[in-house]
């Protein structure tokens, strides 16, 4: 099982919860935790924050999305 899946696990979200929070598709959920697209750009952000001597929110322009809720 994949460090994301045990974290999701632990927090008590399915797939399609997590996805909803995250704003991404529950497919693109299932990818993550199959180790696809996402984690090479991780480890990438990870070998910058290194470098640079920094954490992620000071390489990211991060402005928080208005969550959308299912009704």
């Amino acid at each position: 099982m994949s460090r994301i899946a045990q974290l999701r696990e632990q927090a008590g979200l399915t797939q399609r919860e997590l996805a909803l929070k995250v704003g991404v598709t529950e497919t693109t959920i299932r990818n993550y935790e199959k180790g696809r697209s996402v984690l090479e750009w991780i480890e990438r952000i990870i070998r910058l924050c290194d470098a640079l001597q920094c954490e992620p929110a000071d390489l990211i322009e991060y402005v928080e999305a208005e969550l959308v809720s299912e009704k």
